[in-house]
């Protein structure tokens, strides 16, 4: 049926309204179970595993994680619509790593989009680009991180080597789509911040198209 896609499920740890610092205008997020990196510096360490874990905090326990429909995320986007209209904002699904739920990701944006609610997204695209272009077809703006520009140090801090992430990048800055992609880099002692390692990541963005 058309409208099954409503019912598929996916597994979130947060929903974050009136943010102004993840797209355009003031923007819903959508927290987003399990991601393929473990990141030194991670901020979400509760967003790394897809089980629904309990962890203390502040000494008491607090479960992370609960499943949902898209349906389900469509009514809370609706909460905030007057908000989107006036400052033309909308919804980023963000993680973890949103690519890692795919079936239950691209649901939610093509729900978002019938809806007529701007679409970003904040990852690493570290996922095949099959998995990717899924997105794109309902993805407004793509929120790229790109963190380094070497593929051992990459790793040793992360978990992972980024040629994947770079050449996904290139892919979805040539792909034709309309999604608009912004490379983003967080500033890390000991990992990225001097001003060679970000003049580097800099010469990387400045040669994709668009």
């Amino acid at each position: 049926m058309e409208q099954d896609y409503l019912n598929v499920k996916g597994r979130i740890f947060d929903i974050q309204r009136y943010s102004i610092h993840d797209g355009p205008g003031i923007r819903t997020i959508i927290f987003l179970k399990g991601c393929v990196l473990r990141c030194k510096w991670c901020c979400n360490p509760e967003s790394q595993r897809y089980e629904i874990e309990t962890m203390m905090r502040a000494g008491e326990q607090v479960t992370y994680g609960r499943d949902v429909t898209v349906a389900e995320m469509l009514a809370e986007a609706e909460k905030d619509r007057m908000y989107y209209r006036k400052s033309g904002g909308g919804v980023t699904l963000s993680g973890g790593e949103a690519l890692c739920q795919p079936e239950f990701g691209v649901a939610l944006l093509r729900g978002l989009h019938a809806h007529g609610i701007h679409t970003a997204m904040e990852s690493m695209a570290c996922a095949e680009f099959t998995t990717i272009e899924r997105y794109l077809e309902h993805l407004d703006l793509y929120l790229m991180d790109i963190k380094h520009m070497e593929p051992e140090k990459h790793k040793a801090f992360t978990g992972r080597s980024n040629e994947l992430m770079l050449e996904n990048a290139k892919k979805i800055a040539a792909s034709g789509y309309a999604t608009r992609l912004v490379i983003r880099v967080p500033v890390i002692p000991t990992f990225n911040a001097t001003p060679m390692e970000i003049r580097a990541i800099a010469q990387y963005a400045a040669s994709l198209p668009g």
